[in-house]
Order: C-alpha cells, then sequence, then structure tokens
C-alpha cells in the first residue's frame, strides 16, 4: 500500500513538472548576439543578493559558456573592464 502510494505520489510530482515547465517555457525565447553588439545587463547589487539593476549599454564580448557572458563595459577616458 505504501509503496504504490509512493509511485502515484512520484508520477504526478513528474506530471506537473512538465505542466508547470510547459507554461512557463511558451513565452521563452533564445536570443543571439554578435560581438560588438549594445545590450542592456541585468547585474546583481553587491551586498543585495535579490535585488538586481539594469547596466547599460554594454558592448557583447563573446560566450563564455552557454550562462556565462562576458561583457565589455562603456567607459570614459579608461581601459574597459569585463563584466561577467
Amino acid at each position: 500500500m505504501l509503496r504504490s502510494s509512493a509511485v502515484v505520489a512520484t508520477f504526478a510530482n513528474a506530471l506537473a513538472r512538465v505542466l508547470c515547465d510547459r507554461y512557463y517555457d511558451r513565452r521563452a525565447f533564445q536570443l543571439a548576439f554578435q560581438p560588438g553588439d549594445k545590450v542592456l545587463v541585468l547585474l546583481p547589487i553587491p551586498g543585495n543578493p535579490l535585488q538586481a539593476k539594469f547596466q547599460g549599454p554594454l558592448s557583447w564580448n563573446s560566450n563564455l559558456v552557454q550562462s556565462t557572458t562576458l561583457f565589455r563595459p562603456r567607459t570614459e577616458g579608461g581601459p574597459s573592464a569585463s563584466v561577467m
């Protein structure tokens, strides 16, 4: 009895996950940028891990991996630093 309840709960959890993913991913889209494109970036605020603010326009530099992107900030009169 307990084993069958666990199987039913696992199945219900998997179904709920699929439906949730389908609901939230239906408006998602993939963007492709070329090096040199100007973009706005949502970066975390130091000291406030749950807050973020937009910065930019930044120059798109390159993709390091799928979730890490290297940007080149626009600076006035000094060398530009990389923001990750």
